[in-house]
C-alpha cells in the first residue's frame, strides 16, 4: 500500500505550532528559534511547502500591499564646458580629468568647476566616466588576453 504514513500526535502538534507562527508572519528562522531548534529552518520550509502554505518573507506584498517602486536612477550629468587647462593653471575645485595624449600638443585637463580635490579630483561628468563595474573590467581584461596583449602589473 502506498501513501503517507499517519502523523504522530507530537508531529501534528509541531505542525500546528509551525502553522500558527507562519500565519503570524514569522520567518522560518524565527520559528526555528522559538521552537528551540527541534526542527531546522529547512525542515520548517519543507513543512510549509508540503502543506501548501503560501508566502514567506514577502507575504505582506502577496496579501495586497503594493511593493514600493524602485527609485528612478539619477539622470547622467551633463558634459562640462572643457577649458583644456595646463597642469599649472588648475586651481582648487578644477576638474583634473586628462584630455589628449600626454607629451603631445593639445594635451590638457578638463578644468571644469565642481571637483573637490583631493577627495574628488573630477567633475561629476568625468567622475562617472571613471567608474566601471567589475564586469566591465573583467570583459576588458578578457578581451586583452584574447588579443594577446600583455597586461600591466
Amino acid at each position: 500500500m502506498t501513501g503517507a504514513r499517519p502523523k504522530s500526535p507530537e508531529r501534528q502538534a509541531l505542525e500546528q505550532r509551525i502553522a500558527a507562527l507562519w500565519r503570524a508572519g514569522k520567518s522560518a528562522s524565527v520559528i526555528e528559534e522559538e521552537l528551540g531548534r527541534v526542527i531546522s529552518r529547512n525542515g520548517i520550509l519543507g513543512v510549509v511547502h508540503r502543506n501548501g502554505w503560501s508566502g514567506g518573507a514577502g507575504r505582506a506584498h502577496a496579501a495586497g500591499k503594493p511593493r514600493p517602486k524602485p527609485a528612478a536612477p539619477a539622470p547622467p550629468p551633463l558634459p562640462p564646458t572643457v577649458r583644456m587647462l595646463p597642469l599649472e593653471a588648475l586651481v582648487l575645485g578644477s576638474c583634473r580629468f586628462p584630455i589628449g595624449e600626454p607629451g603631445r600638443a593639445g594635451f590638457g585637463f578638463c578644468g571644469a568647476d565642481g571637483a573637490d580635490f583631493p577627495e574628488r579630483p573630477y567633475c561629476a561628468y568625468h567622475a562617472r566616466l571613471t567608474r566601471q563595474s567589475p564586469s566591465e573590467r573583467q570583459q576588458r581584461t578578457l578581451r586583452a588576453i584574447a588579443d594577446g596583449e600583455r597586461l600591466a602589473q
